[in-house]
C-alpha cells in the first residue's frame, strides 16, 4: 500500500489551483481529501464528485456547507479569543496607553 500526502500551504509557489489538486486527487482515487476550502468557483462541485466516487472529503478553516463533504474542522471562536487575549497580555504593561492588534 502506498500513501502519498501533499501539503500545500501559503507561501508555496505553484501553478496548480485547488481545483487542479482536487482533479488530481479524484483521478488518483485518493483514500481521502482534506481541503482548506476557499470558496473558489467549482470547488463544491469537485467535493461532491469526490464523495460520489467514494472519496471522503473534510474541509478545514472554511466550510463548504452546501457540498457533500463529510465533516468540517474549524477554529473555536472562544479558543481564538483566549489565544489573542494571552498574546495581548504578554505585551501590555502599566505604561501601555494604546495597543493595536491586527
Amino acid at each position: 500500500m502506498m500513501t502519498i500526502l501533499e501539503l500545500r500551504g501559503s507561501g508555496r509557489e505553484s501553478d496548480y489551483s485547488k481545483l487542479d489538486y482536487m482533479n488530481m486527487s479524484i483521478a488518483s482515487n485518493s483514500d481521502g481529501i482534506i481541503l482548506q476550502y476557499s470558496g473558489e468557483q467549482g470547488l463544491e462541485a469537485k467535493i461532491n464528485e469526490a464523495v460520489q466516487k467514494g472519496i471522503p472529503v473534510v474541509t478545514v478553516m472554511g466550510d463548504a456547507v452546501h457540498s457533500k463533504r463529510q465533516s468540517f474542522v474549524g477554529v473555536s471562536d472562544y479558543q481564538l479569543e483566549v489565544f489573542y487575549g494571552e498574546k495581548v497580555a504578554e505585551y501590555v504593561t502599566e505604561d501601555t496607553e494604546v495597543f493595536l492588534f491586527c
